[in-house]
């Protein structure tokens, strides 16, 4: 074979080799040292975490005549005749396409057999939660007693799946998923000895997409690796994933809090259109979110998501605006997505589907009034920022308006000057005044103070809502709120007045309150039965 594959020319050949699991190569390194070998180990964990790696070492270790550190020597006479395919001293099963009883029962004939060559007989048998149940019975005698010259290590993704009566008999070991930045280190070596030419961000990039598993990492790069004849960056990467860059995610995350669904579908239609994968779109956008999460949670992201300090401050931006309940809600329904996609009839209606309830905050409990709140606080801050305050006409320039009556209609002979405008919206006074005021202001502030009640306590207007109405009096006790309330107050009772937004719980009928508030905003026209 003129190639072969990364993650088998760089397979760890000792123990100190593996990575991230040093609580299993510790326990195994002292088993070699001590010369107390199981009969029986059972290595489950993700796939790519070392589980068959460190069963071929460790089977290896114990037939060494001077093993090293734990580890085969790989010089001795035992260590070289293991390397021989034919020698059958450690023997490979594959349980996915040998998982009958009569395999099993030939394994149990051939196990009385001495080893040939070193001090014991290995059986690993790979993906073991494949046996059939016939088979698992037919195993179970023999696993629990058998020959002393005879190793049995199962190795398995899915430990659920075993029956307790085999995993009993067994020394389980759990491995652990790789985090990014060990399998990142791991793969800058790798890829330095290769003679392969690949930047520092499509290194984090392919380390963060395999998901903890060094396996899936290695073959990315070796497949990301034959792309490209220069250096291989991060793009290259995304085109054979089929996922999304940073751009692209940065740009509809921006708008989907915004919430301009149209846009953002037209964003999508666009990556869609050039070869991206919407499932893939689907995990990548969830994954930017997350870490937008991350960065409006911890103090030091740049630490935890391994990205450049421009990329973390304008994730915390997006975050900050969003604000962590809306990313929750986000992510929840982007997660549910991941687990449907596959079954969807077409995944890229399914992922405009999700985007647009993530638009319309379908993910919370409160959803009609959390989207509401979201799309207020954005509608607040472009207000603020001037995005909608119309255009002036420089000096001696004439607006559009202007030129069309100009245009159209005859100039008036004389125009009386304009008013200036009053200082109050309304000329009631009290409370009716205040929400007439503010009605005409903030709309949506006036909603909430309608499940509101007041009362004068000389300099004091104190604004009470029920427990019932907390989401209305939080709406109510933001700084900017309280202002307009208090400025408010001010302007109609025409004194200064602070204003306090306070809660009660009172389910009884008051008579003499409703009728005291009625009168405040109704005045003399009211007529009580």
């Amino acid at each position: 074979m003129s190639h072969l594959a990364l993650y088998r020319t760089f397979r760890p050949k000792t123990l100190d080799d593996v990575v991230r699991q040093e609580h299993v190569v510790t326990v195994l390194k002292n088993q070699i040292t001590s010369g107390r070998i199981g009969h029986a180990y059972l290595f489950c964990g993700p796939r790519g975490t070392g589980k068959t790696s460190i069963a071929k070492i460790f089977a290896a270790a114990i037939n060494c005549a001077a093993p090293v550190n734990g580890s085969p020597c790989g010089k001795c006479e035992t260590c070289e005749a293991l390397k021989n395919p034919a020698n059958l001293d450690i023997t490979e099963i594959d349980a996915a396409s040998n998982n009958g009883v009569d395999e099993i029962r030939d394994l149990r004939e051939k196990v009385q057999y001495p080893p040939t060559s070193g001090k014991y007989k290995v059986y690993i048998v790979d993906e073991v939660h494949m046996l059939s149940q016939q088979a698992f019975n037919a195993l179970l005698k023999t696993l629990e007693e058998p020959p002393s010259h005879a190793v049995f290590i199962l190795a398995t993704t899915e430990p659920h799946r075993l029956p307790a009566t085999i995993i009993s008999r067994c020394q389980r070991f759990d491995f652990k998923r790789i985090d990014s930045v060990t399998i990142a280190q791991r793969l800058k070596t790798v890829l330095d000895d290769a003679g392969a030419d690949v930047a520092d961000d499509a290194i984090d990039l392919i380390a963060r997409l395999s998901e903890g598993g060094m396996r899936d990492a290695l073959s990315l790069a070796d497949q990301v690796v034959g792309m490209s004849d220069s250096t291989v960056t991060s793009d290259d990467v995304v085109r054979i994933t089929g996922g999304a860059n940073a751009a692209f995610l940065a740009n509809i995350s921006k708008l989907l809090i915004e919430g301009s669904l149209g846009e953002a579908l037209n964003t999508l239609d666009g990556a869609l259109a050039d070869g991206a994968d919407a499932a893939m779109i689907a995990r990548d956008l969830a994954r930017y979110l997350r870490d937008m999460l991350i960065c409006i949670s911890v103090d030091d992201p740049v630490r935890i998501l391994r990205r450049d300090v421009q990329s973390v401050q304008y994730m915390t931006t997006l975050g900050n605006d969003a604000g962590k309940a809306w990313l929750t809600n986000a992510l929840k329904l982007l997660l549910a997505l991941d687990g449907t996609m596959r079954y969807a009839l077409s995944p890229c209606v399914a992922l405009e589907t999700t985007l647009a309830q993530i638009v319309m905050g379908e993910a919370s409990n409160n959803s009609a009034l959390t989207a509401l709140e979201h799309k207020v606080e954005m509608l607040e801050k472009k207000l603020a920022s001037g995005a909608f305050s119309p255009a002036v006409p420089k000096e001696g320039q004439v607006s559009p308006t202007e030129a069309l009556a100009a245009e159209n209609f005859p100039k008036a002979q004389s125009m009386p000057a304009p008013k200036p405008a009053a200082k109050k919206y309304t000329e009631a006074k009290g409370w009716k005044g205040v929400m007439e005021t503010i009605k005409r202001v903030r709309m949506p502030l006036y909603s909430a103070l309608l499940k509101a009640r007041c009362d004068e306590d000389g300099e004091r207007l104190i604004v009470s809502f029920s427990k019932d109405d907390m989401i209305y009096a939080r709406l109510a006790q933001k700084p900017d709120a309280l202002e307009l309330i208090q400025k408010t107050a001010s302007d109609v009772y025409e004194k200064s007045v602070k204003v306090e937004i306070a809660t009660y719980e009172d389910d009884s009928f008051d008579q003499k309150r409703v009728e005291q508030n009625a009168r405040a905003l109704f005045g003399d026209k009211l007529t009580i039965q």
